[in-house]
């Protein structure tokens, strides 16, 4: 009895737990409910690790009453860029005559995924949805392609945020602090030199080091304009 009373608050998670689950979502499984609850839940997934049992209680309650609402807006989102890399696919590996991606479109559709990936990774990574989203991402870095209306020194360095995007995603949750589930990504900028970015600084550091390529490695070529010299 004495160690019922010390426990008692993992009694009533758990009863309450079984409550709601009995009531709106019974033929759920368990390791369903603890998925469902990553991608329901608006905290990043840090911060969920650090709730105490009453503030959990409160997520999964908004779970069982909202249930999926969130995991469906992520799987609308989740086709909708599956279908622009597709394009992207298509368009610079398949030689499709299509020119709906130039540069513009392309920072537009890699900041989307990012926030996107920011959005659904959990403890378990990335669900399998969004393997053709990163595909599309990989086909694009390896092409090589030049982007349509970018400098050279532009091209380059969106390369190198597709890049870094992609090697983040070999571990988004790892580490406390300027983790990918915080927006922060690692972008090689140098030979060996790397700088953590946040997905809100993107504009500015994407500026900055497409005029850092440009003084290093065209300006003795290419005019401002990315004429020949």
């Amino acid at each position: 009895m004495v160690k019922y009373v010390y426990y008692k608050h993992i009694h009533d998670f758990c009863n309450e737990l079984a409550d709601l689950w009995t009531e709106h979502a019974p033929k759920m499984r368990f390791s369903q409910i603890l998925v469902g609850l990553n991608k329901a839940s608006d905290r990043s997934r840090q911060s969920t690790y650090e709730l105490e049992e009453q503030e959990m209680m409160d997520v999964i309650r908004h779970f069982f009453k909202n249930p999926f609402q969130k995991a469906e807006e992520d799987d609308r989102r989740c086709e909708i860029l599956k279908d622009r890399w597709e394009d992207v696919r298509e368009l610079f590996v398949c030689g499709s005559q299509e020119d709906e991606f130039d540069l513009p479109a392309l920072i537009a559709l890699l900041k989307e995924t990012w926030q996107y990936l920011i959005d659904t990774a959990d403890c378990f990574g990335f669900d399998n949805a969004s393997l053709p989203i990163v595909g599309g991402m990989y086909v694009l870095l390896y092409s090589g392609a030049e982007l349509k209306n970018a400098k050279p020194w532009e091209t380059e360095a969106y390369y190198r945020f597709l890049e870094g995007l992609l090697q983040s995603l070999e571990r988004p949750l790892g580490g406390k602090h300027d983790s990918f589930a915080d927006g922060y990504i690692s972008v090689e900028v140098g030979i060996h030199h790397f700088r953590t970015i946040h997905i809100n600084d993107f504009d500015s550091v994407f500026a900055w080091l497409s005029q850092l390529y440009y003084q290093n490695d065209y300006i003795d070529n290419y005019d401002e304009n990315g004429e020949l010299l």
